[in-house]
């Protein structure tokens, strides 16, 4: 199995006010896809991509922003290609948004594997006493879970919430990762 695991808006704006009014930064999902890649490179093969331009400059997430970061995920996506792939979009929202939910994911209508894989998820989830829900995308606005789904992987963007503890986080991502780990093996 291979895990992918991409931040596509981890960079900070230098205008930290414009950040908040148009949420153009990602606070705590850096830290969360940090805690999984922790676990995963022990086990599979796993490839943290971090954004390094702040999203009021390019939406590393749209067709129209070409960069370093989209060269490094087509070829991380095309290489060594294995049986089951996975690829984790991760996001992070404000607490004000989406307040039933600790975490949340985002799929498409088409991409029936992804789907079912996050339902098992999301009951996995709910069963620990997590708040989740999935929530259904807009078909191929997304460039990275698009490209993950044209070479065949599950693929799905993930919310977490802003306000959560750093301890907390790190508890969603340790469950995130055994379930991920169980299907594997």
């Amino acid at each position: 199995m291979k895990v992918v695991l991409t931040v596509p808006h981890a960079k900070e704006s230098s205008n930290l006010k414009q950040d908040e009014k148009y949420h153009l930064h990602d606070k705590k999902a850096k830290i969360f896809a940090e805690f999984l890649y922790k676990n995963f490179k022990n086990y599979t093969e796993c490839f943290l991509l971090v954004g390094y331009v702040n999203r009021s400059q390019c939406d590393l997430n749209r067709i129209t922003c070409y960069s370093t970061f989209r060269n490094q995920l087509n070829t991380i996506l095309t290489t060594n290609n294995l049986k089951k792939n996975i690829l984790l979009d991760i996001h992070s929202f404000p607490s004000k948004e989406n307040q039933d939910y600790e975490i949340y994911f985002i799929i498409t209508k088409y991409d029936f594997k992804s789907i079912y894989f996050a339902n098992k998820l999301l009951a996995n989830l709910n069963n620990k006493n997590i708040k989740t829900g999935i929530l259904e995308g807009k078909n191929s606005v997304n460039y990275i879970i698009h490209k993950g789904y044209e070479y065949n992987y599950i693929s799905i963007l993930i919310e977490i919430r802003e306000n959560l503890s750093r301890e907390r986080i790190k508890y969603i991502s340790e469950i995130i990762f055994y379930f991920i780990y169980k299907m594997s093996t």
